[in-house]
């Protein structure tokens, strides 16, 4: 006649925080916190139905990802609230991405910056190393940045911008200028395929972004390099530059995919973790109220212990018959010292003859209910309900010295 306990809706999703809104590219794995874990299952939940509602005429054919939008140019999700649960999740991977490729900056400036003042001359060098230093200074300034966790998840566009300015900047301006340059040909192409494989993988730009960039800046590369007269065929170049696009699209475009269909995978998986976990504490609660909570621990032990495949006995050693027992163990425990008090409602069969079925289990839950409580005061374990006869003991399963004193204070309580 006791209802069991509600169960509880997950929390609702919460907001994107300001500046969260922009495109998130080249992130990392979808993992979040406990706190963040009640709105992704919900986000996911959600979607999740609204692509089963979707008529099967209306959906895209091979998409990149489930439930990916079909802008191929800057790979997204089709919904904008999945979309903001993945920035939310996968913004820290990002971060860490971009700060290794600024760490991977500064190392490489500070080699050049070594190497010229080992190899080279002074005079030839002091104009390279000087470059070198500022970029390495700026690249650590924006280093350091990237830690205001607030104000870089606000302006991380801005910034990204900035860094590939800079990195573009300096290899079209100083590597590839110069009657005597220090570097070979060989050195500045390889030079100028670093920073396109940069811009497609650890700064966090759009796809189509980056495409303008990495065309705008190797167009400017072989223009120059053309007045260096250092290259003769053009057309290997050009051959390689495309590769090296195609290459740096594949890659963008992979990372993307891997990293949203593990974000749907982790999403999916908590959802069903926190499905498993409300059904348990459903069953258990619901195993509480009808027997003792030491009794229910030690049936829902044993029955753990049964589902194991170890526990099962499906197979004989010896290769005989499978042991299978029938029914589940059943425990019985002596108790001496006990007293049982039970109670009916006089003149129950009369007065049920007057009232409804509704009014009769109205007033029985309602007194049951109270007798409930009692019990929980008095220190009594409730064995069952028998129509209108409910049954208490005190002593078990938890013995007690003080039983009986226990069983005249409920029976007192209870004509009050």
């Amino acid at each position: 006649m006791r209802s069991g306990g509600d169960r509880d809706e997950p929390a609702g999703v919460p907001m994107l925080p300001r500046g969260g809104g922009g495109d998130l590219a080249n992130g990392g794995s979808s993992s979040g916190g406990a706190g963040g874990e009640l709105a992704l299952e919900r986000t996911i939940a959600d979607e999740v139905a609204a692509h089963t509602s979707t008529p099967v005429g209306h959906r895209k054919s091979v998409p990149l990802f489930e439930r990916a939008s079909s802008r191929w140019w800057n790979p997204q999700f089709a919904s904008a609230l999945l979309e903001s649960q993945y920035w939310k999740c996968g913004f820290p991977q990002l971060r860490d991405r971009f700060r290794s490729g600024l760490i991977y900056i500064c190392v490489t400036c500070c080699s050049w910056i070594c190497y010229h003042a080992v190899v080279s001359e002074f005079e030839r060098a002091l104009y390279y190393q000087l470059t070198a230093a500022a970029i390495m200074l700026l690249t650590l300034a924006i280093l350091v940045f990237t830690f205001c966790t607030r104000n870089y998840q606000r302006f991380y566009l801005p910034t990204s911008f900035l860094c590939t300015f800079l990195v573009c900047v300096v290899t079209l301006l100083v590597f590839s200028l110069g009657d005597r340059p220090l570097i070979s040909p060989l050195g500045t192409f390889a030079t100028s395929v670093e920073v396109i494989l940069l811009v497609y993988t650890v700064i966090p730009l759009p796809l189509y972004l980056c495409i303008v960039i990495g065309v705008v800046y190797s167009s400017l590369f072989e223009i120059l390099s053309m007045h260096t007269g250092l290259y003769e065929l053009q057309g290997v170049k050009l051959a390689l530059h495309l590769c090296v696009h195609l290459l740096g699209v594949h890659l963008f475009i992979l990372t993307q995919v891997r990293q949203r269909k593990t974000f749907l995978k982790v999403g999916q998986s908590l959802m069903a973790r926190k499905d498993l976990e409300i059904e348990t504490q459903f069953k258990d609660h619901m195993i509480q109220s009808v027997m003792p909570k030491k009794v229910a621990d030690e049936l829902l032990k044993e029955t753990s212990e049964l589902r194991r495949p170890s526990a099962t006995g499906a197979m004989n050693v010896t290769g005989g018959p499978p042991n299978v027992r029938k029914f589940r163990p059943f425990t019985m425990n002596l108790m001496t010292d006990v007293s049982i008090l039970f109670a009916d409602i006089a003149g129950f069969t009369k007065m049920s003859s007057n009232k409804s079925a509704d009014e009769l289990v109205n007033l029985l839950n309602d007194l049951f209910g109270r007798f409930d409580i009692l019990c929980g005061k008095c220190n009594l374990e409730k064995i069952s309900t028998l129509g209108d006869c409910y049954y208490c003991v005190a002593g078990c399963p938890e013995p007690r010295p003080d039983h009986a004193k226990c069983c005249v204070e409920m029976g007192l309580q209870r004509r009050r």
